[in-house]
């Protein structure tokens, strides 16, 4: 048993995940905003290919700016930006844009304990090309063939969907003085 285990050396999971939502926070919760009192401004990007000749793109943009009480030094709020966007690359069949922007504030309730309230607003469009869309519709089974010049046989009547969001969240955090 012990060679037959050790004779593994290459072994393949699921590759990584595409979008960069986990390093945009603003994305999954507006209230963060507020909660340090550090500026800050990231811009990544990924390119991942995902099948011969077809490429995913993610691009993101997260900035975040506390806003700070001068007279106790203690942040109050904090006011953010961030964009996303997701291309499916050459194949042109998704392309996703979202653009928000999220204010916070923070509510003292006790001896270095807060609570975070976030509002966001974002506008998102995502749209996707019919051109290279394919259905199962047109798959002829009398013949056994694929034919891509048959109709989809599908009610798709927009190809591209735009709307506005508003999102909220609440935080509750305490500060440890022996890290700040």
């Amino acid at each position: 048993i012990l060679t037959s285990v050790s004779g593994f050396t290459n072994l393949c999971a699921q590759d990584y995940v595409y979008a960069l939502n986990q390093f945009t926070p603003l994305v999954y919760h507006p209230s963060s905003v507020a909660v340090d009192n550090e500026a800050s401004v990231s811009f990544l990007n990924r390119k991942t290919q995902v099948g011969p000749g077809i490429n995913y793109q993610n691009n993101a943009f997260n900035a975040e700016y506390p806003m700070i009480d001068s007279k106790t030094g203690r942040g109050f709020g904090g006011l953010g930006l961030h964009f996303l966007q997701k291309d499916a690359g050459n194949s042109d069949l998704l392309e996703s844009v979202t653009l928000g922007l999220t204010v916070a504030y923070n509510l003292h309730i006790a001896n270095d304990q807060f609570i975070s309230f976030g509002i966001q607003s974002n506008y998102n469009s995502t749209r996707t090309s019919l051109e290279r869309l394919t259905s199962g519709s047109q798959w002829l089974a009398a013949e056994f063939r694929f034919d891509p010049s048959a109709p989809l046989g599908e009610p798709i009547a927009e190809n591209r969907i735009s709307y506005f969001s508003m999102n909220a969240g609440a935080m509750w955090y305490l500060i440890d003085k022996s890290t700040h």
